[in-house]
């Protein structure tokens, strides 16, 4: 990976303010734009941003963007080049985090991970804004420590569905979670196999059924039947002898 050859990141490091902007789907994927202010005391080649953990549920990092840096799918991270300059430097990075629906259930939460900071730095500032398609029945935000303790976060959401997080001296290394929960069948999920199957087979029915009844179906349209009548001058006993030759009483009453 790129990180085979990627120098040790052991200088001194401060992180001034990470902030990140996060933007959720209705499949359960999120986007993440992250803005990282560091203060950098020695010179220094990179600086190595961690990515969402990989969790219980399949997770793939995706488009990952960002000036001067080399991404790692395998460890789920970038390293950022800082040109090997010291004092204020500013970063900028943004992904997608895709995670795979649960075929066997409807999933009515989603969970947005991201790490604090860098993979060294101390005690670490921000504001975290996420994004979300409708205002959820629930919400919480939290950090979580290598040890596995939680400590909830102050968040607060406006009438517009956007949750905005307060991050104040957060560990290094520690985790910020937020959950938001909805009605049952809120996320959609892809269509399995399965599913495509029976969609194609009830085309393939509906496409024969309409032509058999093009061919066979449909009412065959009516043909006029011509029906003579005598000249209007000729009264009936005229146009019956002319007609059969006889004149019958019918035809004089």
């Amino acid at each position: 990976g790129a990180f085979d050859q990627a120098p040790q990141v052991l200088s001194p490091l401060t992180v001034l303010k990470a902030d990140a902007i996060v933007t959720l789907n209705r499949d359960r994927s999120y986007r993440v734009d992250r803005e990282l202010d560091l203060e950098l005391s020695e010179p220094r080649e990179g600086v190595l941003v961690p990515f969402s953990p990989q969790g219980e549920e399949k997770t793939w990092i995706l488009d990952v963007e960002g000036e001067g840096m080399d991404y790692d799918a395998e460890y789920g991270a970038a390293f950022l080049h800082t040109a090997m300059a010291t004092g204020q430097q500013r970063f900028a990075l943004s992904y997608t985090v895709d995670q795979e629906l649960d075929r066997n259930r409807q999933m009515d939460y989603a969970d947005l991970w991201l790490f604090s900071g860098t993979a060294e730095a101390g005690a670490m500032s921000g504001t975290l804004r996420v994004h979300l398609p409708e205002i959820p029945n629930e919400y919480r935000a939290f950090s979580r420590t290598e040890d596995g303790v939680d400590r909830e976060l102050a968040a607060k959401m406006d009438e517009n569905g956007a949750l905005t997080v307060a991050l104040e001296q957060l560990p290094a290394g520690a985790l910020i979670g937020v959950r938001v929960v909805y009605p049952e069948g809120f996320f959609t999920r892809p269509a399995s196999a399965g599913n495509w199957i029976a969609l194609v087979a009830a085309t393939a029915l509906l496409v024969l059924f309409l032509v058999l009844y093009l061919l066979l179906g449909r009412e065959r349209p009516l043909l006029p039947v011509p029906q003579p009548f005598p000249p209007k001058e000729l009264n009936s006993a005229e146009a019956g002898y002319l007609i059969h030759f006889s004149c019958s009483p019918d035809d004089i009453a």
